[in-house]
């Protein structure tokens, strides 16, 4: 079996590191929103569009390949300088969202640049309207290598591209429409304030709590996070009933046939293989129930309440995760799983690239965004918990995945949500590999094997209960009209009751804690991705496991590929098939395999 050893030679003596001043530097992008480098880029953006129209409006069918090289070149120049923009309004808005001037600046950004990008809507429009046979011979043609996928992606919305006018009106709508109600929702949920015992803390506080040895402390965090939220349950529900009816008028429009048909399209994977993940992942649901009976028969409780689902066992260790201990070991691991992993992370953390503590105003999670011109930028939300190491080694492997594929440029860049998870999720499958195979007791392999069990029902189970949720809400208000918040909650409480079944009891009013994952909002259909990027990293880890160090070559070149192959051809070059229904199995399988080996521990421990 291949496994990272850790390094021999003991670490010299790392300086103390306070979490709550590490802040992110974004002087690379603009120094602030008075900067005259941002109102420079945008005369530049405007021009750039307005020349590329010029240039190429009604004349993208007539293009041969020399002349649509060109023509893409000039257009990634014009998208390097909008993304410049938007990750930095994007990252200041993301750490001041209750801040209204930010807010204001943002959705100004936002304006300027859909009025400047409506001189570009011509060419997805022409380019989809191109027969199939010229399409066919400009994808094939050598010049135009670099732009191959980005093309064929493109022709994937063809039936659902609308007309030049169309595009326009629907780009300069959105404007008041779905990124509106994103905003607001966003900035209305920023500003709940949570109470915990009389303190107030912000959400990723609250949520650390879930995961406290004390059960009347996760009941007291839980019973806080539902009454801060109701609080807010009026706003937080229409923007949610406006967001849901946007996506229908905006499916019935661009004749999508079901509610997940344009997030599968964006990520490149067929309705029947999201069909097939679905289907399994509701018939192996007795692996998390299977789990749930042992944990409470460990903790002596009945029944579990849906706030002991995170809890650590009795008696298990609770160490307070170091953060510069954190960051060492995430760098080590990096940089022994490859030279190029460990020098992106450690650039990462030398140049400021990482916003760490929770505060006021800060959304809460933690996400990794690329940038175009350089390193990528990490938001944490740390408290100090091992998931929050977890969490780094996640999002820092999306860093090193944006990092190779930067090359490729703003036309090559992955647009699979499933691709984009795969190097996050093996970071974290390395990390606990490693720190499985340190474990020097039982009772630290049964602590460290619930980790890894509940952090991949959290990736897999607990992403398909909120794909089913979200499945069930958008279907309701297409079939029926607006929803009201308590039929909201009531579907939500059925998705989870489908997975959990009775192993669990819920927490009275935890219904509403569908209000806190704004991924529902933010980007609807995203949380299979998890599910199904998971399940392919135990495929990718398999394989890594009888090749060692050769797959480790092929996966980097993977990840360098960026989305200049689609997900198909990028996984059948490490030997995986996503389209047999068996390989969803094999993969839960594996998590199978996690759970006898929980309960082996545990039987050795004489605990069940």
């Amino acid at each position: 079996m291949a496994t990272i050893a850790p390094k021999a030679p003991p670490r010299p003596k790392r300086k103390k590191i306070d979490p709550k001043k590490i802040h992110w530097l974004l002087d690379e992008l603009y120094r602030d929103r008075e900067d005259p480098k941002l109102d420079k880029d945008f005369k530049a953006l405007e021009r750039g569009c307005k020349r590329f129209a010029k240039d190429y409006h009604g004349r993208v069918g007539k293009l041969d390949a020399v002349e649509l090289k060109k023509a893409l070149t000039a257009l990634e120049r014009i998208e390097t300088i909008a993304y410049r923009l938007f990750i930095y309004t994007g990252l200041e808005f993301a750490t001041k969202s209750n801040d209204p001037a930010w807010g204001a600046f943002q959705q100004s950004v936002q304006e300027r640049y859909t009025q400047a990008s409506s001189h570009l809507e011509f060419f997805r429009v022409e380019w989809n309207r191109l027969a199939e046979s010229k399409a066919k011979k400009l994808i094939a043609d050598k010049r135009l290598a670099r732009y191959r996928h980005f093309l064929e992606h493109s022709r994937l919305f063809k039936r659902h591209t609308l007309s030049e006018p169309e595009e326009i009106l629907a780009s300069k709508l959105g404007q008041v429409g779905p990124l509106s109600w994103k905003r607001y929702y966003n900035t209305v949920l920023s500003d709940v304030a949570y109470s915990f015992r009389g303190k107030s803390i912000t959400g990723a506080e609250l949520t650390a709590k879930l995961q406290d040895p004390n059960r009347d402390v996760r009941r007291d965090a839980s019973e806080a996070r539902s009454k801060a939220l109701l609080t807010s349950e009026k706003p937080l529900t229409f923007a949610f009933n406006m967001m849901l009816a946007g996506a229908m008028i905006g499916d019935d429009v661009r004749k999508h046939g079901h509610w997940v048909q344009r997030r599968n399209l964006s990520n490149e994977i067929p309705d029947k293989v999201v069909d097939a993940l679905v289907e399994v992942m509701a018939s192996r649901s007795d692996i998390l129930q299977r789990y749930m009976r042992l944990k409470a028969k460990i903790m002596g409780l009945r029944p579990l309440m849906s706030y002991d689902v995170w809890a650590p066992l009795p008696g298990s260790r609770q160490p307070r995760a170091d953060y510069a201990k954190a960051m060492a070991d995430v760098q080590e691991l990096f940089a022994d799983t490859r030279p190029s992993f460990g020098r992106i992370a450690g650039e990462m953390f030398a140049k400021n690239h990482v916003d760490v503590p929770p505060y006021k105003g800060k959304r809460g999670g933690a996400f990794c965004m690329s940038n175009m011109e350089g390193l990528p930028y990490v938001l944490l939300n740390w408290t100090g918990k091992l998931r929050d190491v977890a969490t780094l080694a996640h999002e820092f492997g999306h860093a090193v995945h944006m990092e190779l594929s930067r090359k490729r440029g703003p036309l090559g860049g992955v647009e699979s949500l499933v691709m984009a998870e795969v190097a996050s999720v093996f970071m974290e499958t390395l990390l606990y590999q490693r720190l499985l195979s340190n474990t020097r007791s039982a009772r630290q392999r049964l602590d460290l094997l619930r980790q890894i069990i509940e952090d991949g029902f959290a990736t897999t189970f607990r992403q398909m209960q909120f794909n089913r949720f979200e499945n069930t809400v958008h279907n309701h208000r297409r079939e029926k009209g607006e929803l009201s918040a308590k039929e909201i909650g009531a579907h939500y409480r059925e998705a989870e009751a489908a997975f959990f079944s009775k192993t669990i009891k819920p927490q009275k009013d935890s219904e509403c804690f569908w209000m806190y994952v704004t991924h529902f909002v933010n980007v609807p259909g995203y949380v299979y991705a998890y599910c199904a990027s998971y399940l392919v990293v135990l495929a990718l880890y398999k394989r890594f496991q009888e090749e060692g160090e050769s797959f480790l070559v092929g996966y980097e070149k993977m990840l360098a590929a960026g989305g200049s192959q689609s997900p198909e051809e990028l996984l059948a070059g490490l030997g995986v098939d996503w389209g047999d229904p068996a390989f969803w199995h094999g993969g839960l399988d594996v998590m199978a395999t996690y759970v006898d080996m929980f309960e082996k521990t545990a039987k050795e421990l004489k605990l069940v």
